[in-house]
């Protein structure tokens, strides 16, 4: 089993759309080897998954209301195979609170940051969404054809 922990700042907006969504698409595809799990730099643990969260993954027939946040920690680095962050400054900082773990260290998209939507509307949330999607499968298809 290869796991995969999505990094972002609060664990309320970004990677829990990530987590959620990455362990559907490997489900709906028979990536029965490959599971996600998410953790905020800043995350305040217990916390819900942002309401525009509940409505985007909703609208794809993902329901997020058991997710809880919890903060990123050296340990959860270590159980991890692949870290995927959402901007440079959170590679940065997961580097320096878990130095062993930078080889797994990546950002989550070649395409740039990946924004924070967080105090925007559902529309906000959508739109990060949809930039972090097609990053989310492709990291998924990778990861499923390592050995």
């Amino acid at each position: 089993m290869k796991r995969v922990l999505f990094v972002c700042t609060g664990n309320t907006c970004r990677s829990p759309m990530a987590e959620l969504w990455f362990n559907d698409y490997c489900r709906r595809t028979g990536k029965t080897d490959l599971i996600a799990s998410s953790a905020g730099l800043c995350a305040y643990p217990g916390n819900c998954a942002s309401v525009p969260v509940l409505e985007v993954m909703g609208a794809h027939g993902i329901d997020a209301s058991r997710f809880r946040s919890r903060r990123f920690t050296p340990y959860l680095a270590e159980e991890n195979d692949c870290i995927a962050v959402m901007t440079a400054s959170h590679l940065e900082a997961v580097k320096m609170l878990a130095p062993e773990a930078a080889p797994k260290c990546r950002l989550l998209s070649r395409r740039g940051e990946i924004p924070d939507p967080f105090g925007e509307n559902t529309a906000g949330y959508r739109r990060t969404f949809e930039f972090m999607r097609p990053e989310i499968e492709a990291l998924a298809e990778e990861l499923a054809t390592q050995n």
